[in-house]
C-alpha cells in the first residue's frame, strides 16, 4: 500500500495495511543528530510529504541567531540557530488597533507560486500536506497575547480590528491552497497552556470556532481533508473540533492524559504524539519504548483512527529515537 492511501485509510478508519507514521524535525535536529538519524528515517520512512507549505521570504530568519523583521512587520529575536525565535517587537502593540489596518495580502502570490512544482516533484507517493493557516498565532505575533485577552474583555473594538483582517488574509490564503494538488490543509494554532485553555471555552466558541468550522467545510467541499495542530491543554474543545469536521488532530497528549484524550476525541483521528518536552529528551530508551507501546494499546485499532507521530528536537538522544521508531516499526 502506498503512503498516500495509507494515511487516507488511517484517517477515515478504513483499515490501513500498517499504522501511518509521521516525524517532525526542527531545523536544528538533523545537524545535531547527523547521518544516524537519516539512516533511521530511511529504515522507518514517514508517510507524509509536507510539500505544500507557504514559502514566506522570512521563514529562515526566524530560525537564525539575531533579530529580523517578518513580512507582517513583527520583529523576531533568536539566540539559538535552528530553533524558532520569539517576537519581541509587535507592530500593533499600542493602546489601539487602527480600524483601517490591513494584512500583507500581496505576499500570498509569491509565497505560493512555486508550490505546484514542489508538490509534484517532491511528494512521491506520500500524503500531500500543505498549510500556513495560523489565525491566533499571527494575532499574537502582531499584538502581545495579554493585550489581546484584555481586548477581548475590555476593548472589543480592538479585538475585532485585529481578528477580522487576519481572518480575511487566511481566507484568501486558503482559497489559493485549495487550488493545489494536496490531500489536506493544516490549521496551526496553539490554544492552551499546560493546564488549561488561554480563554474560556465559551469565548473560543464565540470568536474562533466559526472560522475553523468554515475553513473545514471549504476544505471538504474542495475534496480535501482539514487537519489541525494545537499545543497545550485543549481537552474542553476536542468535541468541538470533531463536530466542525477536523479530520485529524495533532496535540500534546501527555499534558491532558492519553485516556482522557481518547475518551473525548470522538471522530477525530489522533495524530500523535509522544511527550517531546520531557520523555524524549530526558527519558531512557526503555521508557520511550514503553510510552510508544502504551500509545498503541490505548488508541490503536485495526481500522485506524490514529497516526504514529512525534517531534524530534536536537536534544533527543539517538538511542531514544531508535527506541521510538523501532517500537512503532514492529506494527
Amino acid at each position: 500500500m502506498e503512503s498516500r492511501e495509507r494515511v487516507h485509510r488511517a484517517i477515515r478508519r478504513e483499515g490501513p495495511d500498517r499504522p501511518a507514521r509521521d516525524i517532525w524535525l526542527l531545523p536544528a535536529t538533523e545537524p545535531a543528530l547527523g547521518p544516524a538519524l537519516t539512516a533511521m528515517l530511511e529504515r522507518w520512512p514517514i508517510d507524509f510529504a509536507k510539500t505544500g507549505f507557504c514559502q514566506w521570504p522570512d521563514d529562515g530568519d526566524k530560525f537564525r541567531v539575531g533579530e529580523s523583521r517578518d513580512h507582517w512587520g513583527s520583529v523576531w529575536s533568536n539566540v539559538s540557530d535552528g530553533l524558532l525565535g520569539i517576537v519581541t517587537g509587535f507592530p500593533l502593540g499600542g493602546e489601539h488597533v487602527p480600524d483601517d489596518w490591513q494584512p500583507p495580502f500581496d505576499a500570498i502570490g509569491p509565497a505560493t507560486e512555486n508550490l505546484p512544482r514542489q508538490i509534484e516533484e517532491m511528494s512521491g507517493d506520500r500524503f500531500r500536506l500543505g498549510g500556513g493557516i495560523e489565525l491566533f498565532h499571527r494575532m499574537c505575533w502582531l499584538r502581545p497575547m495579554d493585550r489581546i485577552l484584555m481586548d477581548l474583555l475590555l476593548a472589543p473594538e480592538n479585538f475585532q480590528n485585529l481578528l477580522q483582517p487576519v481572518v480575511r488574509f487566511f481566507d484568501a490564503l486558503l482559497e489559493r491552497l485549495l487550488e493545489l494538488d494536496l490531500d489536506a490543509v493544516l490549521l496551526v494554532d496553539d490554544w492552551g497552556t499546560q493546564r488549561q485553555l488561554f480563554m474560556s471555552p465559551g469565548d473560543w466558541r464565540k470568536h474562533f470556532r466559526p472560522h475553523y468550522s468554515r475553513w473545514a467545510r471549504e476544505c471538504h467541499r474542495a475534496g480535501k481533508m482539514c487537519l489541525m495542530h494545537s499545543d497545550g491543554h485543549i481537552l474542553p474543545i476536542l468535541p468541538d473540533l470533531a463536530e466542525i469536521g477536523i479530520n485529524a488532530l495533532n496535540c500534546e497528549v501527555d499534558c491532558m492524559g492519553l485516556e482522557r484524550v481518547e475518551e473525548a476525541r470522538g471522530s477525530l483521528c489522533l495524530w500523535g504524539e509522544i511527550d517531546r518536552q520531557n520523555l524524549l529528551p530526558r527519558g531512557t530508551p526503555e521508557q520511550v519504548a514503553a510510552a510508544a507501546r502504551r500509545y498503541l494499546e490505548v488508541v490503536g485499532r485495526p481500522e485506524g483512527g490514529f497516526i504514529l507521530q512525534s517531534e524530534i528536537g536536537p536534544d533527543v538522544p539517538l538511542a531514544n529515537v531508535e527506541a521510538l521508531l523501532g517500537e512503532w516499526g514492529m506494527w
